[in-house]
């Protein structure tokens, strides 16, 4: 397979690798309750960098206010 301008390689996220939040999202670190699954463990994104990936937007996140 082959593409000329890219590809998205959709990993899921990160929520449960405290150290890819300290180094992208620091705030996250804060001691909040962290939703999500297991699997979040930034696992596919850091398999994809090996093999050349860049990836981007890793300072943002998904946050659920509840009052």
């Amino acid at each position: 397979m082959r593409a000329r301008r890219g590809v998205v390689i959709a990993t899921g996220g990160f929520v449960y690798d405290d150290a890819m939040l300290g180094e992208h999202v620091p705030a996250m670190l804060t001691g909040a309750a962290k939703l999500g699954h297991g699997g979040q463990d930034g696992l596919g994104i850091r398999l994809a960098q090996v093999l050349g990936a860049d990836a981007i937007h890793l300072d943002t996140a998904d946050v659920t206010l509840v009052s």
